[in-house]
């Protein structure tokens, strides 16, 4: 039987890498739905075209809160795990070592979706997804803040009173 009650529960990791692939793979069906859509619709009958950017409108502002809210939830969880999770200095720079690797991937992300967020069929939305437009532009230095806070979350608190 597994016990769930210790610190670093592998079963975490696994939940947020889901959560996460589902959210990826969101957004290309939509990205598709969104390209193919926009091939289909003609000139030629300007009400429909006009009722498509309309709705594209309103689905693009809700996702754009769901990110934004989504990115600092992310961070709200992870610096309130840090000043929970008792931790000793001497992990500080294995931990430092993980975090420059997954600021690696960032880069990785960053170059993606910023290849996928400039394309001609995505413009539409972009302008109405400020906060997201915000986020992939500057998303290496929010990665390296949020690092950094994590960083003095977890290593500077102060435990002498345990």
């Amino acid at each position: 039987m597994m016990n769930t009650n210790k610190k670093g529960f592998i079963g975490d990791i696994l939940m947020w890498g889901i959560l996460l692939v589902s959210l990826i793979l969101t957004v290309m069906v939509l990205y598709n739905l969104l390209d193919s859509s926009g091939d289909s619709v003609s000139t030629d009958f300007p009400v429909l075209k006009s009722s498509l950017q309309t709705d594209t409108v309103g689905w693009a502002a809700a996702w754009d809160f769901a990110v934004v809210a989504g990115l600092g939830f992310m961070l709200l969880a992870s610096l309130t795990s840090a000043w929970l999770i008792g931790t000793d200095s001497a992990f500080f720079w294995i931990t430092l070592i993980v975090l420059i690797g997954v600021l690696l991937l960032v880069v990785v992300l960053n170059n993606a979706a910023v290849l996928f967020f400039d394309a001609q069929a995505f413009m539409v939305v972009r302008n109405e997804m400020p906060g997201t437009s915000f986020i992939i532009d500057n998303l290496f230095w929010l990665c390296v803040g949020g690092s950094g806070l994590l960083l003095i979350v977890l290593f500077a608190k102060n435990r002498t009173g345990e």
